[in-house]
């Protein structure tokens, strides 16, 4: 399998087993908003995002207490 650029990318062809070195190449070259999109993607599997720290045991408690303002 490959991939077949069109619009902009008309005339490239990228073979599925270099897609992925590919696709890295051009992270930076992405627009803020798409950065956004994938940082927020690549951070929500095993991650948890906190507006601030705070001690363990604070948020433990807030935890228990179901007093946390973000998901957790």
């Amino acid at each position: 399998m490959r991939y077949v650029g069109i619009l902009e990318e008309t005339g490239k062809c990228i073979d599925e087993s270099d897609a992925y070195e590919y696709a890295k190449s051009h992270l930076d070259e992405m627009p803020q908003e798409d950065k956004n999109l994938f940082v927020d993607f690549f951070f929500s599997g095993n991650w948890v995002k906190e507006h601030e720290m705070r001690s363990r045991k604070q948020r433990n408690y807030e935890i228990a207490e179901g007093l946390r303002d973000e998901p957790i």
